[in-house]
């Protein structure tokens, strides 16, 4: 896989996001090293900056994965901007049938100056949660793209906990589920309907 191609992905996922993190003055950014953990399993729910990402996509487990050189997992918080601002971006590129899977998971949310429950319902205007599978050919043909989570087409039910919230430490924690539903697509006959269950995050901000 190229590099290159993914980092386009990666750029074209982002859309999905309402809020806006990157180039904020103050803000910390982490391009972490993420541990893995058993395969098969999620990760424990833990509060102590172990540096996991976790869920279940449609009931299977969903963890970040790709080459060592890319980065799966990212988080930025801004405590300045919008009251405290925070954004995770979890990665997993794999190959099928001579196809490049990649999907993304983004969570995004301002005001956040504490540990609290918040809604990730359409309406919501501090929290977002999304969700984008693509598929690609080996030479870099797409084959289909799919964005779960795009404001003012699709609908989304959901909370987002922040279980630690511990900048003095650079601990930023949580647990979340969502379900989006989209309308039918055409273009690439995309599932209408993602649901996003036993998330969990433990992230140290670096």
């Amino acid at each position: 896989m190229k590099t290159q191609q993914k980092t386009r992905w990666l750029l074209i996922s982002l859309s999905a996001t309402a809020i806006t993190l990157l180039g904020s003055l103050g803000s910390c950014h982490t391009e972490v090293t993420y541990k893995n953990g058993a395969p098969g399993q999620l990760p424990p729910i833990t509060q102590t900056g172990a540096n996991t990402f976790g869920c279940l996509v449609n009931g299977k487990v969903w963890k970040p994965e790709g080459e060592p050189m890319d980065n799966v997992l990212d988080l930025s918080f801004d405590p300045i901007f919008n009251g405290g601002t925070l954004s995770l971006k979890a990665a997993r590129y794999t190959d099928s049938a001579n196809l490049v899977i990649k999907e993304f998971i983004d969570l995004s949310m301002s005001q956040l100056n504490k540990s609290g429950s918040y809604y990730l319902d359409t309406i919501a205007r501090n929290a977002q949660g999304a969700y984008t599978l693509g598929k690609e050919s080996t030479t870099g043909v797409t084959i289909s793209y799919c964005e779960f989570g795009r404001p003012k087409q699709d609908s989304r039910i959901g909370n987002l906990t922040i279980t630690r919230f511990d900048p003095s430490n650079n601990i930023i924690s949580g647990t979340f589920y969502f379900t989006i539903i989209r309308p039918h697509d055409t273009t690439y006959s995309c599932s209408t309907k993602v649901v996003i269950t036993d998330g969990r995050f433990d992230m140290k901000i670096q």
